[in-house]
């Protein structure tokens, strides 16, 4: 693992050299991608790697940087992953609303050439050192996770013992005092996961501890007096089995909180050994435990997953379901976009965009799907996945796509500071600026004259198909997604 992974355009490679070498004076680890080779799944699965086992992610401010979409997609990542972003700035000349939103939130530290780089440097070596402990722990349990799941979740992988304390405390820690970088689910799952394969392993072994103890006097006592003996045991192993069937219960009530469908299996799995339990013995009339049948009880009334969608390599942006409701589509940070059907069956994969896929939406007639994407494109699908049209006029990343209700129109979003309208062959039919902010989430009125937007200036405005501006809501204090 690296102290450090360093995004930067080829054109500032000196510069990055030199920072490389005070890093290394000072006993820190740089992770730099110094290949200047096109982008192979591979090289990417390498830059992935180098992000996620780093503690910090300096992003190299300068126009060729900004402009950069594998920079960008770095920075998509390390934004996934919660990694600690430290922007510093080299060269001047970019446009700001170019740069990743994510960059913009944090304070930028600055190493252009009238700089002193002196003083930056230990600027830099500061914000390294905050809180250097927490983020060593990120890292380390993040990569332990990414492993896991990579594994198939295999039990093998999880935490134990002192090490799994350790881990609880921390992200209690994490979460009581909202520590940066906070933790992610991967995190949470990985920690929560481990706890239940703890107390499973805790159970079983108690139960041979103390099955070996009742196994050992009800021989005494069968040598004593025969089949009294085997009762009693039989009695005993009952109660084995009951403790254990409460333990699950229990379990399965906590793993609601996480996973819903899974913790139902669960205790559908207690309550069926339960029932099979009293069922084998015509002389036993009570329940050796209860747990389960309360947690089914519980969950039965309060799950509200009816099914799930698997198969995305990473985490959703945005969804839709189809006119016709028999349908789900989803837009993914792995780039592509999804179809489903409502069992959960994967119908289609939209494989085209070159970053993160930011939003998605079906036509009116429910045989278009248009996607939006962190690229700075919108693409227009059948249903079978292949690409129809693809709508480039936008200089930044696309946040949202909308059909007009007639099916004809197309309005996007982006964070270049315009909002446009097209048609379905990708000409431009109005174009209107609201820089310097701009609109995260756009959709047509019912009658399909007006469109109403949410901004990152805290409003939410309406203007008619001519951009021109009817009404302005003001209220919220943050951006309207």
């Amino acid at each position: 693992m690296a102290d450090v992974f360093i995004s930067y355009s080829r054109k500032d490679k000196a510069f990055v050299q030199v920072l490389h070498q005070a890093l290394a004076a000072s006993k820190y680890e740089a992770w730099i991608d110094w290949q200047d080779i096109p982008p192979t799944a591979d090289w990417w699965a390498e830059i992935e790697a180098g992000i996620e086992a780093a503690d910090a992610f300096i992003f190299v401010i300068s126009p060729d940087s900004v402009a950069s979409k594998v920079c960008h997609r770095e920075v998509d990542h390390a934004v996934a992953n919660h990694k600690r972003l430290v922007p510093i700035v080299r060269r001047d000349g970019f446009e700001k609303e170019q740069l990743h939103l994510a960059l913009s939130r944090h304070n930028w530290l600055y190493f252009r050439e009238k700089d002193e780089f002196e003083a930056a440097f230990a600027s830099l070596i500061k914000t390294f050192n905050t809180d250097l402990a927490h983020v060593k722990i990120h890292t380390q349990l993040l990569v332990s996770a990414l492993g896991w799941e990579k594994k198939q979740r295999s039990d093998d992988l999880l935490l134990r013992g002192k090490e799994l304390d350790k881990a609880e405390q921390w992200l209690n820690q994490s979460l009581n005092e909202r520590k940066q970088p906070g933790p992610t689910e991967q995190h949470k799952n990985y920690i929560h996961q481990g706890r239940i394969a703890a107390n499973a392993i805790r159970r079983a072994k108690r139960l041979v501890a103390f099955g070996g103890i009742v196994l050992a006097i009800g021989l005494v006592i069968a040598g004593v007096i025969g089949g009294l003996a085997h009762r009693q045991l039989q009695l005993a192993k009952f109660k084995l089995k009951g403790a254990e069937l409460e333990q699950v219960g229990i379990d399965a009530l906590q793993q609601f909180e996480f996973q819903e469908i899974e913790a139902l299996l669960f205790a559908m799995k207690a309550g069926q050994e339960l029932k099979e339990l009293v069922k084998n013995d015509s002389s036993i009339n009570i329940y050796p435990a209860y747990s389960p049948l309360i947690a089914l009880q519980q969950i039965l009334s309060e799950i509200k997953e009816r099914n799930r969608f698997e198969g995305h390599r990473d985490r959703l942006f945005s969804i839709d379901i189809s006119p016709g409701g028999n349908l789900v589509a989803t837009v993914s940070e792995d780039g592509t976009a999804r179809l489903w059907d409502l069992e959960g069956n994967s119908i289609a994969e939209f494989v085209g965009h070159h970053s993160s896929v930011l939003g998605i939406s079906f036509s009116p007639s429910g045989k278009l799907v248009a996607t939006a994407s962190y690229d700075g494109t919108v693409q227009l699908w059948d249903l079978q996945g292949n690409p129809l049209t693809e709508f480039t006029k936008h200089q930044n990343a696309v946040w949202s796509v909308s059909f007009s209700p007639d099916g004809k129109l197309v309005a996007t979003t982006s964070s270049d500071g315009t909002i446009r309208i097209w048609d379905l062959q990708g000409n431009r039919f109005a174009k209107f600026s609201v820089y310097p902010a701009f609109a995260f989430d756009v959709n047509f009125s019912p009658d399909g004259r007006f469109l109403v937007a949410g901004l990152n200036d805290n409003t939410a405005k309406l203007w008619d198909l001519q951009g021109n501006l009817l009404a302005e809501f003001q209220g919220h204090h943050n951006t309207v997604w």
